[in-house]
């Protein structure tokens, strides 16, 4: 079980309003799909799609990546006290998420009320330390890689296969995790593509295009993620 505010009853990633964060449908829990060894195969009228393959391969990645790791390890942290501190603060957030406070506080806008729900949820996790904290940050930087990965990445792989290559030049890794480099193109966003630079392997998830100047040249840049678990991809 996840002890974790972010997944207490009408939060952005549980609510069954707008949200623009990976949903966790209760119903989902329901089913039980976490105890099958492989996925159910998804049904899209004319075609069926056996994700079984793509899904392990996935699965596989996360478990080589430092943000599994350090929530595994930080799950470890879960004595009586910690567990304590999270249900207090888990039953505070689900009281301030009950739709009638939601009414009351945001009104029927929708951007008004998903703000809320994010406000309400930071101020939770900000009432959270020593233990309790650790465990609850380390689910945060798991809970974005799942978010990036499940919501544009998976899908990049189910339609299209694998990523392909791209020779790209004057490649830039930042600190965020993300690249820049130079390519002739066109790239989309949202596009997935293999990048095989000086010190920088892997899958990179595009994000943004602009144009600047090489030698006095207007040239593209791309900008995007590059993604954790994936430079074996490159070789």
């Amino acid at each position: 079980m996840l002890r974790v505010p972010q997944l207490a009853d009408g939060t952005p990633s549980t609510t069954q309003e707008y949200t623009d964060r990976l949903a966790w449908p209760r119903d989902h829990y329901l089913l039980r799909l976490q105890e099958r060894v492989d996925p159910p195969v998804a049904d899209l009228g004319d075609e069926q799609l056996d994700l079984a393959a793509q899904t392990h391969r996935f699965v596989d990645a996360l478990q080589r990546t430092a943000a599994w790791a350090t929530f595994v390890d930080a799950r470890e942290l879960l004595t009586g006290p910690v567990a304590d501190q999270l249900r207090t603060v888990n039953t505070q957030l689900r009281a301030a998420m009950k739709p009638d406070r939601v009414d009351t506080v945001a009104g029927d806008v929708v951007e008004r009320r998903n703000r809320y729900r994010v406000n309400q949820l930071h101020a939770a996790i900000a009432r959270l330390d020593g233990d309790a904290r650790v465990y609850v940050d380390a689910f945060s930087v798991l809970e974005e890689l799942l978010q990036v990965t499940l919501s544009d990445v998976l899908g990049n792989f189910v339609s299209w296969g694998e990523p392909r290559p791209v020779e790209a030049g004057d490649v830039n890794a930042e600190a965020d995790g993300r690249v820049s480099f130079i390519y002739p193109g066109p790239l989309e966003v949202g596009e997935l593509r293999l990048l095989a630079a000086s010190g920088v392997c892997g899958a990179v998830l595009v994000e943004g295009a602009y144009i600047t100047e090489r030698d006095g040249v207007p040239v593209m840049r791309y900008r995007g993620r590059l993604l954790p678990g994936t430079d074996a991809l490159s070789r």
